[in-house]
């Protein structure tokens, strides 16, 4: 959720069905990059939301206890979600 003064935004993501770790440190990390990238705040909530979710795909799917960044951090980086 992304709370502006003009206006508040709500992304929905599926829940997955366990417990992942850094998931709050990689959010606001891709939230700033996005955001000093140039984004307005609702772009860059997008982008977050967009790669967090590839982030937990990806590590669930390793069957990882931590997030599987550095192999996929392009893809990360890079996941798009319309705004």
């Amino acid at each position: 959720m992304l709370v502006t003064v003009e206006a508040n935004h709500v992304i929905r993501t599926p829940r997955r069905d366990r417990a992942f770790f850094g998931t709050g440190d990689l959010f606001s990390a891709l939230f700033l990059a996005h955001y000093l990238d140039g984004r307005d705040p609702q772009r860059a909530l997008a982008r977050s939301v967009a790669g967090l979710d590839v982030a937990t795909a990806i590590t669930q799917a390793a069957g990882t206890v931590d997030l599987a960044l550095i192999p996929n951090l392009d893809a990360i980086v890079h996941a798009d979600r319309p705004a």
